[in-house]
């Protein structure tokens, strides 16, 4: 799931990485004129979780233009 978030401050930006679930793939498919794409579902039995690793903002180094901000 995809959330949104309305910072204040810079400190508001360290946000925990959750683990999610590997269940399937998306195949992008281009014929030389337009791109597609299908899914393949995995069995569930190869369903795996995955976790990005943590990331440390430098608030010094964030660009930020109301109401966004650019990492």
């Amino acid at each position: 799931m995809i959330k949104t978030k309305q910072i204040h401050d810079t400190t508001q930006i360290s946000i925990t990485n959750e683990l999610f679930k590997l269940f399937g793939r998306t195949i992008p498919q281009y014929d030389g004129k337009q791109w597609s794409y299908s899914e393949q579902l995995y069995e569930e039995a190869d369903i795996t979780e995955m976790c990005f690793p943590e990331e440390y903002y430098q608030s010094d180094r964030i660009i930020t233009l109301q109401p966004a901000a650019f990492i």
